[in-house]
This record gives structure tokens, sequence and C-alpha cells, in this order.
């Protein structure tokens, strides 16, 4: 768009410097009667008339496009094609301006012939009438001329309206999608602090869990030490027991041997009594008899002792074995409520998953939406650049059909030149038919005078509709350099708006991945709640279950780091290979821009070419114009 402008501008330029002395070319001469001149002012006229009716179709295609609510682009499209209008018109004004230069100077070679001869004096009326209706026509054309630039500035003040409205709208719009940007970073905020504190809380949870298996450790070692305790205990009373029952049956049996003592005495006693002769024999059975019956009785007492320290220590052991299931009820109980206190957390924490859950899936859906938008908006900067580049094709076909123009006018210029040299011996015999004629021109004299006065009155009116059509030339520079300076700075806001979206496109991909990595978070984090749940109830069901549901959990939580290690050397690899994708866009995107800039000094030396080829027109047409007056 820009190299088309400057192009276009450019091009503006050198026909504005030449459209000034070709309303000089108006002040025809009085005795201008030829027919060539004639079929050129009846060619500019229909030139002209069919110019407007191009201006006019074009205005109404214009005012209609607006009426249609057509967007920014197409605007800038049908002031490129008016620009263009403008400017073949002014090529073909130049291009009149040149046959009318030619048909000066034929017109004064036809003036030296016209004043050597008095024959056509009766047609030099005719003339000057025709001259009269070409005046008016022209006022007329310039009447027509200023109404048109009055449509034109109109038009332009409307275009520039609406080109103010939409870009109001799309700043409106821009800073609509900024805004939600900047919502959908702060909701991305947000979740990202609420799944860091759930990984903290999980975290918690998981060294919450660990101290209550180590805890459940130490309690199962100390329940099986004091099993294994009580056992002993148990096996060293049912020792006692068989100690002591041995020992009431040694007691019964030494009772018995009492009872067999008691009637021996009573046996020897009466055998005393019977037999005294045998006093020493008793004597010595009495002696042996109680120092027995002395042995008995202390070892009676140790037994008796032994039995009651048995009894106290069995009450003993008793009383801690009550002391121990009171100890092991309570910490069953404490345990019970802290196992409750965790699944109320878990329970919470999945509700908190599933409202997570939920505003992902809105914020999906709202992404969703948005790269639709940005989508929409790509389609269309690719539309707008086709029809860019269908319009330069367009620029450089014209181009190329102004030179083939400009080579058939040289040729056509050659030709003409050729037709003068033919022409000369017909001028020296007008000069010979001058000196014959001489003597009836001075009767003339007095009526060329009174046309002259009219003519000088009709000189001052077309100087000053030339000053009028320059003001006008210079408001349409104005103009153009308004235009120029739009487009600039829609080209400026086009190139920040594409920034703007790409940027857009890396931010929503990025998000996207950190969305795709919560998701994942989040299933594992389901998965590891169910695992709990599944671990709290086989911890009901015993305790050895669940010595072997913690040995599979630790296996599982190193399968699960041993995955997510996985995942993210997958998540590296992939944002390596994005920004290496990034640097090859940004390459591609410079060399686009290089060859922008070359085509811009391609077009801007052609420009220059054909500016030097108008001033070295311009020029020739005035060292013509120089020759003739010495002539005259």
């Amino acid at each position: 768009m820009a190299v088309s402008a400057r192009s276009a501008e450019k091009e503006l330029q050198a026909a504005a410097v030449s459209t000034g002395p070709s309303l000089e070319l108006c002040t025809f001469p009085s005795t201008l009667g030829s027919s060539v001149a004639a079929a050129a002012l009846a060619q500019l006229s229909v030139v002209d008339k069919s110019m407007t009716r191009l201006i006019f179709i074009r205005g109404y295609s214009l005012h209609k496009g607006l009426t249609s609510d057509q967007n920014l682009f197409d605007l800038g499209k049908m002031i490129d094609e008016y620009k263009n209008l403008c400017e073949l018109r002014r090529k073909e004004t130049f291009e009149k301006k040149k046959e009318l230069d030619k048909l000066k100077l034929k017109v004064s070679k036809m003036k030296e012939t016209v004043t050597t001869s008095t024959v056509v004096l009766s047609d030099h009326n005719l003339e000057i009438a025709q001259l009269h209706e070409s005046i008016r026509h022209w006022e007329q054309e310039v009447e027509e001329m200023k109404k048109s630039c009055k449509i034109l500035e109109d038009k332009i003040c409307f275009f520039i309206d609406n080109k103010e409205a939409l870009d109001d709208a799309s700043n409106f719009e821009k800073n609509e999608l900024l805004q939600k940007i900047k919502q959908m970073a702060e909701k991305l905020h947000k979740c990202r602090l609420e799944n860091k504190d759930l990984r903290e809380k999980l975290h918690v949870l998981t060294r919450q869990y660990k101290i209550v298996l180590n805890e459940e450790d130490k309690v199962f070692m100390q329940k099986r030490k004091i099993y294994d305790e009580n056992q002993k205990q148990l096996a060293f009373i049912a020792q006692k027991e068989n100690f002591l029952s041995q020992r009431k049956v040694d007691i019964k049996n030494m009772e018995e041997g009492l009872a067999t003592l008691r009637d021996l005495h009573r046996v020897v006693s009466h055998r005393i009594l019977c037999v005294h002769s045998h006093k020493c024999e008793i004597q010595s059975v009495f002696l042996v008899f109680r120092a027995t019956k002395q042995v008995y009785r202390k070892q009676i007492k140790i037994l008796s002792d032994n039995l009651e320290r048995e009894n106290q220590r069995c009450v003993i052991t008793q009383w801690k074995i009550a002391c121990l299931r009171k100890k092991h009820a309570r910490w069953i109980t404490r345990v019970k409520n802290e196992i409750q206190e965790i699944i109320d957390k878990i329970q919470a924490a999945e509700l908190k998953r599933t409202e997570l859950l939920k505003e992902t899936s809105f914020r999906e859906k709202e992404i969703n939406e948005f790269l639709a938008e940005i989508e929409k908006l790509t389609t269309e900067l690719k539309q707008e650049e086709e029809e860019f580049i269908a319009k330069e094709k367009k620029l450089i076909q014209e181009l190329s059909k102004y030179e083939q123009r400009f080579a058939k006018e040289m040729q056509s210029n050659k030709v003409k030149e050729d037709e003068l040299v033919e022409c000369l011996p017909q001028l020296q015999e007008a000069e010979e038919d001058y000196m014959d004629k001489n003597r009836k021109l001075t009767e003339l004299s007095d009526v060329l005078t009174a046309q002259k006065q009219e003519q000088n009155l009709l000189n001052g009116y077309i100087s000053q509709l030339s000053r009028d059509f320059s003001r006008y030339l210079n408001n349409m520079d104005k103009v153009k350099q308004e235009l120029k300076q739009l487009r600039d700075q829609e080209s400026c806001k086009i190139k920040n708006h594409f920034e703007i979206l790409k940027n857009l496109e890396n931010e929503i991909y990025a998000h996207d991945l950190k969305v795709e990595v919560l998701l994942l978070e989040n299933k594992r984090l389901k998965e590891y709640i169910a695992y709990l749940k599944n671990n709290t109830e086989q911890y009901r069901t015993g305790e050895e279950a669940l010595t072997s549901a913690s040995s599979d959990l630790s296996w599982e939580l190193i399968t699960h780091q041993t995955q997510y290690l996985d995942l993210w050397t997958e998540f590296q690899t992939t944002v390596k290979e994005l920004v290496d994708s990034g640097d090859e866009t940004l390459q591609e995107i410079k060399n686009l821009i290089h060859k922008l800039y070359e085509r811009d000094d391609k077009m801007e030396c052609i420009s220059t070419w054909l500016q030097g080829n108008l001033e070295e027109l311009h020029s020739l047409r005035e060292q013509e114009s120089q020759v003739d007056l010495p002539r005259k």
C-alpha cells in the first residue's frame, strides 16, 4: 500500500507541474479558423464529457459502497481507484495539452497564411463565432469541474469521517480483546496459585500419611513387642504354675509323709510303751523324724512365699495388660479421628478439583472462541495481502501501457514534423500572396482591434479560471498528502495489529500447554486420591494389608515420578521446537520486509525516471514556445 501511494503521489506531482500551461492555451488567437483546431476542440469536449460521466459513475459507486457499510480496506481501495481516475484524467489533459501546443504552432503558421489572404475574411467571422462557442463550452466545462471538485471534496470528507469511525471501532475492539486477554491471564494466574496450594496440601497430606504410616509401624512393632512379652509372661506363668503344681504335689506327698510319720509316731509311742527295751532305737528314729519335719516345714515356708510372689506378679502383669489395652483403644480412636479428618480433606480437595475442572472447561471454550476470532482476522489479512498484490500487478500493467502510449506519441510527433516539412513550400506561396493582399488587410485592421479587445476580455476570464483550477489542484495536493498520512497510519496500525495477534497466538499456545499440564496433574491427583481411598479401606481390613499397600504405594509413587520426569522432558523438547519454529517465521518475515523495501526502491526509480521524462517534455515545450516567439 505504501509503495503504490508513493508512486501515485509522484505521478500526480509530475502531472500537476504540467497542468498550468495547458490552461494558458485557452487564449486562442483571433485567426483560429482551421478545421484541425475545430476537430481537436470537439475531441476535447467528447473526452471531457466521457471523463465527467466516469467520475459521476465512480462517485455513485463509492456512495453506494459507503451506504452498504464496507470495511476500511474497501474504502482505501475505492479511494485508490478514484486517485487512479484522477491521474488518468491528468495524463489525458497532458496529452491534449501537447496536441494543443502542436495546434498552436499550426495556428501560428495558419495565421501567417491568413494574414496573406483576404479571401478567408468571410470565414473569419464564422471562426470567431466558433471561438465564442468554444469559450462558452470551456466555461461550462470549468463550472462542471468546480462542481465535481466540490463533490469530490465532500466525498473525501465523508471517507475521512468513516475512516475515523472505523478506526475508533477497531481500537474499541482491540481494547476489548486486550481486556479479555488480561482477564484470562489473571484467571490463569489464579488457577496456578490454586494448583500450587493444592500441591502444597497434597504434599502435606502425603507427609502426614507417611507420618501416620511410620506411627502405625511403630505401634505395630510396640504391639508385637508387647505380644512377645505377653507370650513370654504367659509362658513364664505357665512354668510357674507347673512348678507350683509340682510343689503342691510335693506338699501333698510331704503331708502324706507327715501323716504316715504321725502314724509311725503313734505306732512308735505305742511300741515304746509296749517295748521299753528298744528305747535307744526309738530315740534315734524320733530324732530323724524331728529333723525331717523341720526340713519339710522350711520347704513349705519357701513354697508359700514363692506362691505369694507369683500371685503378686500375676496381678501386676494383669494390671499392665489392662493399661496397655486402654492405651491401644485410645490410640485406635485417635487414628480413626485422624483418618476421618484426612477423608474430609480429600473430599474438600475433590470438590475444589471439580470446580477447577469446570473453570478450565469454561476457559477452554473462551480460548477456542478467541482462537476462532484470530483465525478470522488472519484470513482477512491474507485476503488484504492478495488484493494488494493484485493492485500492484495492475499498476505495473498500467505503467507498461503508459510507456507504450508514450512511444506511440513520440512516433506521431515525428510523423507530424515530417508533415510540417512538406508544408513549407505552401507557406512560401502564401508569403508571395501576402504581398498582393497586404493592401486589403489595412481595411480589416479596425475590425481586428475590436476583436482583440474581446480576446483580451476572454483571456482575463480564462486566467481567472486557470487560477481557480490551480487552487483546486493545490487543494487536491493537500488532500493527497493527508490521504498519504492516513494510509501510513493505517499501515502502521495493521502492522501493530498483526504483531499483537502474533503475540496473542504465542501466549494462547503457552496457556494451552500450561492448561494441559494442569489437567494431567489433576488427573494424577484424582488417581492418587482414589488410591488413598483404597488404602484407607485396606487399612480398615487389617494391619497386614496396610504394610503391603504401603509397599505398593511406594512403587507406584516411583512410577509416577518417572512418568512426570518423562512428561517434563517431552514438554521441554516441545518448547524448544516451538522456539525454533518461531525463529524460522521471524526470518521469513524479515526476508519479506527486505523484498518489500527492494520493491519500494524500484518503484521510486521508475517514478523518478517518469518525472525526468516529463520534465524533459516540459523543457522541450518551453524551447518550442521560445522559438515561436521570435518568429512572431
